[in-house]
């Protein structure tokens, strides 16, 4: 089982604890957004990146994404990507502050 902490670390305290991202529809029908929800990101009001990769760890998309105050939604656009597991990572100020996963049908 997979298991999520701020910053690699298990919680302290219950005020430690952040619920995993949600990602969904998970598996991403062909021609379909992916959206991934966290309660990491509300609050951040800034310019985040996004990178995917492909199992063998390539970057097959990259995207700034600006965060407002109150989201705690992103949506990654799919197109040109084929069947396969893929990896999210989600970076503000050189520091990853998501790493999530999805399957791509």
């Amino acid at each position: 089982m997979l298991e999520f902490y701020p910053k690699g670390l298990p919680p302290t305290s219950i005020k430690d604890f952040t619920l995993p991202p949600r990602v969904y529809p998970n598996p991403v029908p062909q021609g379909r957004n992916v959206f991934v929800q966290s309660e990491d990101f509300v609050g951040v009001h800034s310019q985040v990146k996004i990178v995917v990769r492909d199992i063998s760890g390539a970057i097959v998309k990259e995207n700034l994404y600006t965060i407002g105050s109150d989201d705690a939604l992103i949506s990654i656009n799919t197109e040109g990507l084929i069947r396969g597991s893929y990896f999210v990572s989600v970076h503000k100020n050189n520091n990853i502050i998501l790493q999530t996963t999805f399957i791509q049908e």
